[in-house]
């Protein structure tokens, strides 16, 4: 399927100006064209904590209905943690899913009651007279639909060998990377350059299609997104399927069983691409040139749920811990982690982990840790790595409702 050029503006939110920057090529292997080169000056040069701390970037709405961002240190005190809120400041609308880097900053998508007011926002940390540091937005794209879910791409070695790892993406800006940004409901994916100074220069985008069985599936719905080199990937909640796409041309796809909501994908070493289906509880293992499921014809994925499970329940976020070939599903409902090893095209379920709330995210930090965010109740736990299992380190609960949360 074709792309379509993406009409919206980038605009900087401090000088007010529109200025259009699409780089035409929709090659998302090749630099920037969008007026602002690697060299230039980071927008959070000064964030370098020491190894015994952490900074985390948390959204989420307080208790009397505030949806705010905030950045919080937490610091390693012997057995324990502590945690301060350093910087933070009050949204014009909900935030959805947040992303940062070290040399860029953090990416939000906001969803507003009014359509118009959905937007993706990028913000920085500015030293202020104090001594301390203000959050500070810096550039805003409006974007339609709802933003649901960030993916950005991310750099590998010169090689064709689909096993090659990934660089850490945020170590590097040698190439301004790639955005996609999921959307509800329409299942449009936008894709964004996100340049070194925090702005973001609109591409493309590519439109969703088809439906579903489930009552929640009448129209298309891209849940989210993951690029791995030249290829773009889209779960369609809506239409019950996962999309390849190449440069922008529909390259290959995964019809799921019908009823069973794609939601979240995850690169597997060894040209594995991991899927997690909200409605079924369900994992699924795809080869990541083909989308054909492992297990042949009569593959059905395996269930993510522990065999205890009674009551309703919807499978939420996914990650994969290249340490230990391990992939993470979250559970709301049952509010908590099922832990899956991946080997030879199977996944094995090896543990359960409960949380305090239902998670709505997992984010993978240093030191093999995990943050999860859950959305009920407004915990943020830190889990890690115990011998064989993850464990609780640490845990705060800054908001009434928490959204999204990432180390940073």
């Amino acid at each position: 399927m074709a792309t379509t050029v993406n009409s919206a503006s980038e605009h900087d939110a401090e000088s007010g100006v529109a200025r259009r920057c699409d780089d035409g090529s929709f090659g998302w292997a090749k630099p920037s064209v969008c007026g602002v080169t690697a060299e230039s000056t980071s927008p959070v040069g000064q964030l370098n904590p020491p190894d015994d701390e952490y900074w985390m970037v948390v959204a989420g709405t307080t208790s009397d209905g505030r949806h705010r961002l905030s950045v919080h240190r937490v610091t390693a005190l012997g057995d324990g943690f502590a945690e301060q809120e350093v910087a933070g400041l009050d949204l014009e609308s909900a935030p959805q899913c947040l992303m940062p880097d070290r040399h860029r900053g953090v990416l939000l998508g906001r969803a507003s009651r009014n359509p118009d007011g959905h937007a993706l926002d990028s913000f920085a940390l500015r030293s202020n007279t104090n001594g301390g540091v203000d959050l500070v937005r810096t550039h805003t794209v409006a974007t339609f639909p709802i933003p649901v879910h960030l993916a950005r791409s991310a750099r590998r070695p010169a090689s064709t060998d689909s096993t090659a790892q990934i660089a850490d993406p945020a170590q590097s800006t040698a190439t301004d990377p790639l955005i996609a940004v999921s959307h509800f409901w329409e299942g449009q994916v936008g894709l964004h350059r996100w340049q070194v100074d925090g702005s973001l220069c609109p591409v493309g985008v590519i439109e969703g299609f088809g439906s579903s069985v489930h009552e929640r599936q009448k129209t298309s719905h891209a849940h989210s997104s993951l690029i791995i080199g030249d290829d773009l990937y889209v779960a369609d909640f809506g239409a019950d399927v996962v999309r390849r796409y190449r440069h922008g041309s529909l390259a290959a796809t995964w019809v799921a069983p019908p009823g069973s909501g794609p939601r979240h994908l995850a690169d597997v070493t060894g040209g594995v691409i991991a899927v997690n289906t909200e409605l079924t509880n369900r994992l699924h293992l795809l080869d990541a040139h083909s989308l054909v499921e492992f297990g042949g014809a009569d593959a059905h994925g395996w269930s993510s749920l522990p065999p205890w499970h009674v009551g309703h329940n919807q499978a939420s976020d996914l990650t994969y811990i290249a340490d230990g070939s391990i992939a993470l599903v979250g559970h709301r409902g049952l509010n908590g982690l099922a832990v899956h090893q991946i080997r030879d095209g199977e996944a094995r379920a090896t543990d359960w982990i409960p949380l305090r709330g239902a998670p709505r995210v997992i984010a993978p930090g240093p030191a093999g840790m995990l943050a999860v965010a859950a959305e009920g109740n407004g915990w943020v736990q830190i889990l890690r790595p115990d011998t064989s299992r993850y464990v609780e380190a640490f845990a705060f609960q800054p908001y009434a409702t928490t959204t999204s949360v990432s180390f940073w």
